[in-house]
């Protein structure tokens, strides 16, 4: 179910903090965010934290569909080809993105993919939204 359309430009957390997705990570699999309703959205943004690393390590992709509350479709979710790969979650802390052009899919996620360690990880999602 798509999350509620926050006003135009206004972040949104999808890991860790209020969101519905908690940002404690540990050990090997796959964590996905909040869905991010892009509606009518011109662009999507990512911005990536994560502390208390310790041997952790983990990739980023994002997940769209057009899948919506009255209609479904046997699609579902699709891996989004990035023209442009964030860092890696690697070490103690630090901070990465991603940024999606303009898309015609109605909601994107993150994923994010560990293989090994613990950290805590926070998300936020940055949709540019068309001023109504």
């Amino acid at each position: 179910m798509a999350a509620a359309a926050p006003s135009p430009d206004t972040a949104q957390q999808v890991i860790g903090g209020t969101a519905a997705v908690s940002g404690t990570i540990s050990g090997a699999g796959t964590v996905k965010s909040d869905w991010t309703d892009c509606s009518a959205c011109i662009g999507l943004s990512y911005a990536i934290g994560w502390t208390g690393g310790s041997g952790a390590a983990a990739t980023f992709g994002v997940e769209v569909e057009n899948d919506d509350d009255t209609k479904t479709t046997a699609v579902g979710p699709i891996t989004l080809t990035l023209t442009s790969s964030p860092s890696a979650v690697s070490g103690v802390s630090g901070t990465t993105g991603i940024d999606i052009p303009f898309t015609g899919f109605r909601r994107a996620r993150l994923v994010v993919t560990t293989t090994a360690g613990s950290y805590t990880l926070a998300v936020l999602a940055f949709p540019k939204r068309i001023a109504k």
